[in-house]
């Protein structure tokens, strides 16, 4: 299992896929954090509500899926709505592949997850190119 994060838009989906695709695709699974946003509520106005603080992120159902993935058995992952700021649905996960990956700004932001991590990647970007 190998967690990638940093800053939003530093290139962390580009290197999760390049990984995947050098590994094989049948053999490593990419998992986005951003699935695991938490459905906000109609009355909260999202044009204030912080996206960027790790309280956004449902843990749980993220390390829920993690060992599932790692253990091969059974999951589904929640599809997020940025659009509606809501989850719309589930996906079924059918992987029997080896290397996870997970990415994401908050993919540190769990004890629990980073204990289940083998390896973490931390992708250094200059500020000013973002």
């Amino acid at each position: 299992m190998i967690s990638i994060t940093s800053t939003s838009s530093s290139g962390k989906t580009t290197l999760s896929n390049k990984i995947a695709e050098e590994v094989g695709k049948d053999k490593c699974y990419v998992l986005s954090q951003d699935n695991f946003y938490k459905s906000i509520p109609d009355e909260v106005d999202t044009s204030i509500y912080n996206f960027d603080d790790p309280k956004a992120i449902d843990f749980d159902a993220l390390i829920k899926v993690l060992t599932a993935l790692k253990t091969k058995t059974y999951s589904e992952i929640p599809n997020y709505c940025f659009k509606t700021h809501k989850r719309i649905g589930y996906s079924p996960i059918d992987f029997e592949g080896s290397v996870i990956i997970l990415e994401g700004i908050f993919t540190m932001c769990s004890i629990s997850i980073i204990e289940m991590m083998d390896m973490k990647i931390f992708v250094d970007t200059d500020l000013d190119f973002l």
